[in-house]
C-alpha cells in the first residue's frame, strides 16, 4: 500500500511500446527478417539498435532471439547459434547455417500451412496478401505445392457462429444488441444492450466496438458471448470511421493512468495492455495505461503486492487506496 503524496521517478533511460503480447505472425515474422538482417551486418548488432529498427522494446526483441536459438529446423534438427551478449551484443555466430536454402520436409511444412489457415479463418485480417506469400514459400520450400498448398481446415475460431451471424447482421441493418457476456472488467456476467460499431480481429480475438445503452464506449470480446439477440431499436449512428486496431492490436481508450514499478513489477506489462513503457535508472518502469475501467486497473495495481504505485491520475490513485483499505476491513473481521 502506497500512501501520503506520489512517488518520484527516477531517470528515464528508454521508452518504448509494449504489447501484452506480440502476436504470433508479426514475431514469427520480425524473427526471420532479424536473422537475415544481423547475417547482413556481418553476424553483429547492438540490440538497442536492432530494437529501434523494428520497433520493439530491447526486452521483447531478446526473447526473439532466445526463441530462434531453441527453434530447430532442417533434417538434423539443427539450430542457430544466435544469442544476445553481456555487453548488449546480437551475434549470430555461425552465419552459414542461415546462408542455405531453406529446405522442409512434408511434416515440416504441414503444421506451418495448419497454423497459416488457422489464422486466416479469422475475419477482417489486415493485409490478406501476407498469408499468400508466406505459403507460396512455404509450399516451395517442401517442393510439394501441389498438395500441401491447397490444405483447408474447419473453422476452428471459439465464437458461436450464430454469435457472429447476430453481430454481422446488427451491424449491417444498425440494430441495437441484446447480449449477455462475461465482463472480466467487471468481474461478472452482464447483460446490457449495445449499439454496435465495428468488429475486427485484434491479438488473436474477435472483438466487438459498441456504445454501451448509447454512450459508453466498450470492447465486447465475441467468444465470451453467451447470448445476443436483435432487439427492434435502430443504433446509434457514428459517423467518423473508428480505428479499432492498430498493428493488430486494440485502439487505446478511456482514462490515461501513469504506473510506477519496481523492478519486481516487471509482469505487469506483460499482463496489462500498456500503451508505453519507460525504462527508469534502477531497474524499475514507468507505464502509462489507458482504460475505460479505473477499478478493474486498480485492482490490477493491487495484485501486485507493493510493486505498482498509481502516480496519475488522483483519482485512480484514490480508488486504489479506497480498495485497499475496504480489503484490509475485511480480512481483520
Amino acid at each position: 500500500m502506497h500512501s501520503g503524496p506520489p512517488s518520484a521517478p527516477g531517470e528515464v533511460i528508454e521508452t518504448g511500446r509494449e504489447r501484452a503480447k506480440s502476436a504470433a505472425p508479426e514475431r514469427v515474422a520480425r524473427i526471420l527478417n532479424l536473422v537475415a538482417w544481423v547475417r547482413s551486418r556481418n553476424g553483429s548488432v547492438p540490440l538497442a539498435e536492432a530494437a529501434a529498427k523494428f520497433e520493439v522494446s530491447p526486452e521483447l526483441l531478446a526473447a526473439d532471439v532466445e526463441l530462434a536459438s531453441c527453434t530447430e529446423f532442417g533434417v538434423n534438427h539443427e539450430t542457430l547459434e544466435i544469442g544476445v551478449t553481456d555487453d548488449g551484443w546480437i551475434r549470430l555466430f555461425n552465419p552459414q547455417a542461415a546462408d542455405r536454402p531453406v529446405s522442409l520436409s512434408g511434416p515440416e511444412a504441414l503444421p506451418l500451412l495448419m497454423g497459416l489457415a488457422m489464422l486466416e479463418q479469422f475475419d477482417d485480417v489486415a493485409d490478406t496478401e501476407v498469408f499468400a506469400q508466406v505459403r507460396d514459400k512455404v509450399t516451395q520450400a517442401s517442393g510439394r505445392a501441389g498438395g500441401l498448398g491447397a490444405i483447408a481446415l474447419a473453422n476452428v475460431d471459439e465464437t458461436d457462429a450464430s454469435v457472429i451471424a447476430t453481430v454481422r447482421q446488427a451491424i449491417a441493418e444498425g440494430r441495437v444488441l441484446d447480449v449477455t457476456y462475461l465482463s472480466v472488467g467487471h468481474d461478472s456476467i452482464r447483460r446490457v444492450l449495445l449499439h454496435p460499431v465495428e468488429a475486427r480481429v485484434a491479438s488473436g480475438h474477435r472483438y466487438l466496438f459498441a456504445l454501451e445503452d448509447g454512450t459508453e464506449p466498450v470492447y465486447v470480446r465475441l467468444d465470451r458471448v453467451q447470448e445476443a439477440t436483435l432487439t427492434g431499436d435502430d443504433s446509434v449512428r457514428v459517423e467518423t470511421p473508428v480505428e479499432m486496431v492498430a498493428d493488430g492490436h486494440l485502439r487505446p481508450f478511456g482514462t490515461p493512468v501513469t504506473v510506477l514499478l519496481s523492478p519486481s513489477g516487471r509482469e505487469f506489462p506483460v499482463n496489462i495492455p500498456c500503451d508505453e513503457v519507460s525504462a527508469l535508472a534502477g531497474g524499475g518502469s514507468l507505464v502509462r495505461v489507458s482504460t475505460s475501467r479505473p477499478d478493474w486497473l486498480a485492482r490490477a495495481v493491487l495484485a501486485e503486492c507493493g510493486a505498482a504505485e498509481v502516480l496519475e491520475p488522483t483519482s485512480v490513485r484514490t480508488l486504489v487506496a479506497e480498495l485497499a483499505a475496504s480489503a484490509g476491513e475485511r480480512q481483520s473481521r
